[in-house]
């Protein structure tokens, strides 16, 4: 009899710490999960910042460089290209072609002394490095943040949690013309 009580009463715990480690692990992971969607959504705003900033360095530059019409196409159409696609992962793929672009622009603006000198123009080339700043910060803070949660997601007894709720890893974002991983 008392050994009967001995194992339901094992049992009894047992299924009490699972109960409670499942409980805390998918705390955690929802946690972790809110914290990566906060900083995406800290990454989509610098981004959205910069590439509101464009269009007025375009509309600076067009006077100063009739000649060069081309390059002001470019990142229009770079920037179009960007706005149209739909997800984190897509818009950092594009990135480096309007990295691209937009130095492209940078270089045959400062090879024109008038506009290189234009108070706009230096006004927004600060403010487009200043963006840049803030973005590489943001997309390390979205990296570093994201690799903890995959990590925390594919090892482990929480592998088991994340399953469970469905969770999947969440890409890494590539820095300066790298490719996207998962």
């Amino acid at each position: 009899m008392t050994t009967a009580i001995v194992i339901v009463a094992a049992f009894a715990v047992v299924a009490i710490t699972l109960v409670v480690y499942f409980t805390q692990a998918s705390r955690s992971l929802s946690r972790l999960a809110h914290s990566l969607d906060k900083t995406k959504a800290n990454l989509e705003a610098v981004l959205k910042e910069r590439h509101d900033e464009l269009p007025k360095l375009v509309e600076t530059c067009r006077p100063y460089l009739r000649d060069d019409p081309q390059t002001l196409r470019a990142l229009t159409e770079a920037r179009r290209a960007w706005a149209k696609a739909s997800t984190l992962p897509d818009r950092a793929q594009l990135e480096a072609h309007l990295a691209e672009t937009l130095q492209a622009l940078l270089t045959a603006a400062h090879r024109n002394s008038e506009l290189k000198n234009n108070a706009s123009f230096q006004q927004l080339c600060s403010r487009l490095t200043t963006l840049n700043e803030r973005l590489a910060a943001q997309r390390a803070a979205y990296n570093q943040q994201a690799m903890a949660y995959n990590s925390r997601i594919t090892h482990g007894p929480a592998k088991l949690v994340a399953a469970w709720q469905h969770l999947r890893p969440r890409p890494i974002l590539p820095h300066d013309g790298e490719p996207l991983r998962n």
